[in-house]
């Protein structure tokens, strides 16, 4: 498998609220909610709870880190979150990190104040490998993608509490990936990481009961290694990075023109290409102005800063340097900060966002996670 060769040193990105695992119950200092970010640790079987202050400025949740993780199953490594904040799910690899093997999701609540509670839903298994997960607008459904052997997406539906019940699997696909529902609800899409040709992303409409349809029609080609996806808040561009870790043509955003139907279409009005290598995770501002994404593959690391002009075609802003191997990004919601996972640094860069999409480092640039192999994060409002 493609993403088990680079599992600690590439990420995929995203921006909705995130997933933590049981662990500490006391409360912290706030009891009337705020903005928290949860960060998946692949090393640590948990997730590391963090309040956002003034200025973007990170602290732990509950004072303290020992007191700020939370657990999950065993290998976590992706997360969203329930569009109305009220519950957080982690895709865990598990045992599926060897041959035959499968993964679990764990499923949280997420208090006023930050703290995670297990939601008991049984025991709830994915195919091998699971590694992208997002949830409906609407908050109805879940879906995972699974890149082992079976290839698949699951799909569940969110019952009362957040539990989880299984409502079936789409089959058929090439090591999916990345993961993303449209802002309507109506369309999901994925990336196929071993296909370099037009099957580069899969398109699926999204029915009233969240099962899936294929759509067949439309411009699904990539570069090399199509890894994470990223759509405009207003539905109308989706952007998808092409990872370059096996050679061959990559560092590359594919960008398309989303039409009705749910129908892709590429944007050809320039050659949209990373100025660092191995571009991984992706992420848009709330505005929809600005476009990020990070290369694990330069060393020290960094994360690229496009403009979105007239058509979806981008312009490059700029480059920042970051940790080591940053992977995946998340925004907050008033756009104003900005957040890289280091897989191979257990820290979190942190940005703030200017007016024209530049960034610059926030005071305490380097939060560290407290465990190894950080990866998903989201952000969460309560």
């Amino acid at each position: 498998m493609r993403f088990r060769w680079f599992a600690l040193s590439c990420v995929v990105a995203g921006i909705l609220s995130c997933s933590g695992g049981g662990g500490s119950t006391s409360s912290p200092a706030n009891p009337k909610g705020g903005v928290f970010a949860y960060v998946v640790n692949e090393g640590g079987d948990n997730v590391t709870a963090f309040t956002i202050g003034s200025g973007g400025v990170f602290s732990y949740l509950n004072g303290s880190l020992t007191t700020s993780a939370f657990t999950t199953g065993s290998l976590p490594w992706a997360a969203a979150a329930s569009p109305n904040g009220n519950y957080l799910y982690v895709a865990n690899m598990g045992t599926s990190a060897t041959a035959g093997g499968t993964g679990t999701i764990s499923a949280f609540t997420i208090s006023p104040n930050g703290v995670l509670g297990p939601i008991t839903t049984g025991s709830l298994t994915t195919g091998a490998f699971p590694v992208g997960i997002a949830v409906s607008p609407n908050g109805d459904y879940l879906y995972i993608s699974n890149q082992g052997g079976s290839n698949e997406i699951l799909t569940f539906a969110i019952g009362s509490g957040g539990q989880l019940a299984p409502l079936g699997k789409t089959t058929g696909l090439q090591e999916p990936l990345g993961i993303a529902v449209s802002p309507n609800g109506q369309f999901l899409y994925v990336t196929n990481q071993t296909s370099t040709g037009p099957n580069g992303i899969a398109v699926f409409t999204i029915g009233s009961d969240g099962t899936l349809s294929a759509i067949t029609s439309g411009s699904f080609t990539t570069g090399e290694g199509p890894t994470a996806i990223a759509i405009s808040p207003d539905g109308l561009y989706l952007y998808v990075t092409n990872c370059n870790m096996y050679g061959g043509t990559g560092n590359q955003i594919s960008a398309f023109a989303i039409g009705a139907g749910g129908v892709l279409s590429a944007i050809t009005t320039g050659t949209f290409v990373t100025p660092g290598q191995d571009g991984i995770g992706i992420a848009i501002s709330p505005n929809g102005k600005y476009l990020y994404v990070t290369n694990a593959g330069t060393g020290a690391g960094g994360i690229s800063a496009f403009s979105i002009g007239s058509g979806g075609a981008l312009a490059p802003i700029g480059s920042y340097p970051t940790g080591g191997d940053p992977w995946y990004i998340a925004i907050s919601p008033d756009g104003a900060s900005l957040y890289v996972t280091n897989v191979n640094s257990s820290s979190i860069s942190a940005f703030a966002v200017g007016s024209d999409g530049t960034l610059s480092s926030i005071a305490n640039t380097i939060f560290s996670t407290g465990f190894s192999g950080p990866a998903g994060i989201c952000i969460v409002t309560r």
